[in-house]
């Protein structure tokens, strides 16, 4: 029997999460890899969109915040706390997020669009949720 490699287990979690209802198990793939491996940020980030799925979005949060303080220009985990905070409807915090996704990267539509939502929210207008 081969040993699975971090990669293939990211790729596997990867799969699963493309499907809907699969969350949980990529979970208990993402759970092999440890806290020293190199590979452990890009596992963060895919943990973080599993607890997105699952609804558990404090959780989510929680890991992507760690994975900032350490990386704060980190585009996957930048996007997904976006979307999260945007959920829970904490618009000032996502538009400080989304703010800094697009310093490095002004074109991807979906949080060009969210920003727009969230700066008009936080200046008292009603923006229309994307």
């Amino acid at each position: 029997m081969t040993e699975e490699t971090e990669d293939d287990m990211l790729s596997e979690a990867e799969a699963l999460l493309s499907k809907p209802g699969n969350a949980g198990k990529a979970l208990e793939i993402l759970k092999k890899i440890g806290p020293g491996s190199p590979k452990f940020k890009q596992c963060t980030c895919l943990s973080a969109e599993c607890f997105f799925q699952q609804g558990r979005l404090p959780r989510a949060i929680a890991s992507l915040k760690n994975v900032l303080s350490k990386e704060p220009n980190y585009i996957p985990a930048l996007k997904t706390i976006i979307l999260c905070l945007y959920k829970l409807k904490e618009y000032p915090d996502a538009l400080v997020y989304a703010n800094r996704f697009l310093e490095i990267d002004d074109s991807v539509e979906e949080i060009v669009s969210i920003k727009n939502t969230c700066q008009k929210i936080s200046e008292g207008g009603d923006g229309e949720e994307p």
